[in-house]
């Protein structure tokens, strides 16, 4: 994912220099000694770059979006044992309730908030000792 944001970035920068150049040779700023420039080529090129950087871009954010999705899914799968792991029960939950534990909890692991879940929420310590 970052390696596709970073041709990305490139390829707008290189649209971006073409079109810099396009513009100099069109105002006929071109050196005796530099081959010369046609226009049409550079904005070609330009334009090359530019569909290059936007399809890099798309794939990223979808790189981005499958991550995230895999993340999401591990935390739904793997939850039991996040809540062990946290030492908050396990017991049935109405859904406004799990809601206000994973908020917390997530609050805790974003921000290192250190009071992320309620004495209520909590384990017995003497269950707590078991090993998962």
């Amino acid at each position: 994912m970052n390696g596709l944001l970073n041709i990305s970035f490139l390829s707008y920068l290189l649209t971006l220099e073409f079109l810099v150049v396009g513009v100099g040779v069109k105002a006929g700023m071109q050196t005796a000694g530099a081959p010369k420039l046609q226009l049409r080529w550079l904005v070609a090129a330009a334009l090359l770059s530019l569909l290059v950087g936007l399809g890099t871009y798309r794939a990223a954010v979808r790189a981005a979006y499958s991550v995230g999705s895999a993340l999401r899914t591990a935390f739904d799968y793997y939850r039991g044992r996040i809540l062990l792991r946290f030492l908050i029960s396990r017991c049935p939950m109405t859904s406004n309730r799990e809601r206000v534990v994973w908020l917390k909890l997530a609050a805790f692991i974003r921000r290192g908030e250190s009071f992320y879940y309620p004495s209520e929420f909590r384990r017995d310590q003497e269950n707590s000792t078991r090993k998962v």
